[in-house]
């Protein structure tokens, strides 16, 4: 029997997803597809944030010899902790960050107490606190230098936050500075 690298969620994979075009979910939907070349590329989720370091890495690895061709964090907030961008080894596959736009101190606050894994920087949280009206402006700010400081060590962003030109203003400065 072989064994597996375990998920995030500390249970092995799937039987049969070493190979992206067969195998199952977790749920157990099949996922056999007949073999051909596809116009896109398979890509996993991963948490730069992660605890158990070498765990983290280890499951990162088995995605990508899973068949991940790229990474894409969950939202992070800050730069600083742990980090599995890149996977370590030798393993190198382009890297997207996600960086989610907070809207206000409710929202951080909420994320930073009962969202496990979302680490919201104490700065953060006093920023928003004190932003009053503020707050969306502050959010979209904060994301913004976060965006800056990213910038030399991911291949790319995915960027979340709500319909709003204020936002996406602020947010496409930081693209070009």
């Amino acid at each position: 029997m072989t064994t597996r690298a375990p998920t995030a969620s500390g249970r092995a994979p799937p039987s049969g997803s070493s190979n992206p075009s067969r195998g199952s979910t977790r749920s157990g939907t099949a996922t056999d597809c007949p073999r051909r070349e596809s116009s896109f590329h398979i890509g996993a989720r991963c948490d730069p944030g992660v605890e158990d370091l070498d765990a983290g890495i280890a499951t990162t690895r088995a995605k990508i010899s899973a068949g991940a061709r790229f990474l894409v964090t969950r939202p992070v907030f800050e730069t600083a902790g742990p980090c599995l961008l890149g996977a370590p080894g030798g393993d190198r596959v382009p890297v997207l960050v996600a960086v989610s736009v907070l809207s206000g101190f409710a929202e951080a606050e909420y994320m930073a107490y009962e969202v496990p894994g979302a680490h919201i920087p104490q700065d953060a949280l006093t920023a928003l606190d004190t932003a009053g009206e503020r707050a969306r402006e502050t959010g979209a700010r904060l994301a913004a230098d976060l965006l800056t400081e990213v910038r030399p060590l991911v291949d790319g962003v995915v960027v979340v936050f709500r319909d709003d030109k204020g936002t996406a203003g602020v947010l496409s400065g930081a693209r070009r500075a």
